[in-house]
């Protein structure tokens, strides 16, 4: 099923930021991590901001698996990834470089990661993450919209960008850009 084209996602005042989840002991496991989402839930932070490249690629699946084990309804919090940064990882062999990749292969591959990892369906609100110098603005704005209109994704936006980044991207997509 289609999604309609998105507006404004209604996030949270506040989000919870999961880039150094893994690495704190007390939240670094399934169970651990679920008792803090559902505190959070609790106090009205519903906005989970997440990235690929967390944690070594590790914190997806970790959150995945808490959200899992704390019975969160998907319809009670709002996914924020954000994806464009290839690290040289173990856990990502093929990247032999550090380097930004907007390519839409990559893109839409990070995506698919990012639900299995979160076992769920869409994201709120996908993000690139970095400006790639490379990006080539006409075949992401045709891949963003693709995600958008198969449901895989509700909004997009940008992360670290500059304004004459974000109006060159601006200028070649048919939906909005959600953020910056």
């Amino acid at each position: 099923m289609k999604s309609p084209m998105p507006t404004d996602p209604a996030l949270s005042h506040v989000a919870w930021g999961s880039w150094r989840c893994v690495a704190n002991p007390d939240i670094d496991t399934p169970d651990k991590l679920a008792r803090l989402l559902e505190g959070c839930v609790a106090a009205g932070i519903t906005t989970i901001d997440l990235a690929d490249i967390y944690g070594g690629f590790k914190v997806e699946p970790l959150v995945g698996a808490a959200l899992a084990l704390a019975g969160i309804g998907r319809s009670a919090i709002q996914l924020v990834g954000k994806c464009g940064i290839r690290p040289v990882s173990p856990a990502r062999p093929e990247n032999r470089l550090k380097h930004y990749d907007t390519s839409p292969e990559h893109i839409r591959r990070s995506v698919a990661t990012t639900l299995e990892a979160l076992r769920t369906d869409h994201l709120d609100l996908l993000l690139l993450h970095r400006p790639d110098p490379l990006l080539d603005a006409d075949a992401v704005a045709e891949t963003l919209a693709g995600l958008v209109r198969d449901g895989r994704v509700r909004a997009v936006g940008v992360s670290n960008h500059s304004p004459a980044q974000l109006d060159l991207l601006r200028s070649r997509l048919e939906l909005p850009l959600a953020t910056n």
